[in-house]
């Protein structure tokens, strides 16, 4: 059949078959595609009818109000993770078995991607070498600008993990707390899971292995399933007595009525200060 030297006829029609019906499968979702794109266009005229453009403008004097508060917490705006006292990650297993994952094979070509990767950790305080009975391979995966994003597969550490049950504020009940207000600010922190430390007996668990040796992390990584609920419960605490901010994992948002948001700004960043 992979030859195209097929002598049963009935093996022939029915490969026929499965091309012919691979093609109208096509067919029909391009068929669908356009459909769904005519309307839409349609759609967005009837609703778009009664729509008047709109530009928002920033006064003067709000801008250099931002700009003052901002000058006074330059330590706090930078692009290099802190690290916070408040609470630490631990990882509770179920069982006492070293939980070992065979490391996925990397292709040459994204062997200088990895090690780049590797050396930034390093150079930010993230990780560390390991002698760890504990292994989880990792991956490269491509992002929509081009670049790989390092990730470690933690599945089967993960599948042992004790699930923290700390609840987490569901879009409904956030976009509740917004309806009568009218400026909005988003902070956004700094590779947040970087910012949490691990506790000395849950480092072992987070290591990973790479073709330049094992390593394991000092800092919460991405992937651990009760990483989430240990971040909520830091920002919960952190912002306990902080009014009109809500916050989903390391997204912060600022909400208010009036102009005074500018001042619960200055609270907020003096709040993850004193938090660093």
């Amino acid at each position: 059949m992979w030859t195209s030297e097929v002598d049963n006829p009935e093996t022939r029609s029915t490969y026929q078959y499965v091309l012919d019906l691979r093609e109208r499968l096509e067919e029909t979702c391009a068929l669908a595609r356009s459909e769904l794109q005519e309307s839409s266009e349609r759609y967005k005229k009837y609703y778009n009818r009664k729509a008047k453009s709109r530009k928002f403008k920033p006064g003067v004097g709000q801008s250099h109000e931002v700009k003052r508060v901002l000058s006074k917490f330059t330590d706090v705006l930078t692009d290099v993770p802190g690290k916070t006292d408040v609470s630490k990650c631990d990882i509770k297993l179920t069982t006492d078995k070293p939980i070992k994952a065979k490391p996925y094979p990397v292709p040459l070509s994204m062997r200088d991607s990895l090690q780049e990767e590797v050396r930034k950790m390093i150079d930010m305080g993230v990780i560390e070498p390991s002698n760890s009975p504990y292994s989880s391979p990792v991956v490269l995966v491509p992002k929509p600008d081009g670049t790989k994003r390092f990730c470690v597969d933690y599945r089967k550490l993960n599948k042992v993990t004790t699930y923290e049950a700390e609840p987490m504020q569901t879009m409904t009940e956030i976009f509740s707390e917004l309806s009568n207000d009218k400026y909005f600010s988003r902070i956004d922190l700094t590779k947040g899971y970087w910012q949490v430390e691990m506790t000395q007996s849950a480092k072992e668990k987070t290591a990973f292995v790479t073709p330049d040796g094992l390593w394991q992390f000092k800092t919460m990584p991405f992937g651990l399933v009760g990483a989430p609920a240990v971040f909520t419960r830091l920002m919960r605490t952190i912002l306990r007595d902080v009014p009109n901010v809500v916050n989903y994992l390391d997204d912060i948002l600022i909400h208010t009525e009036t102009w005074m948001s500018i001042r619960v700004f200055g609270v907020v960043f003096q709040t993850l200060r004193e938090a660093d």
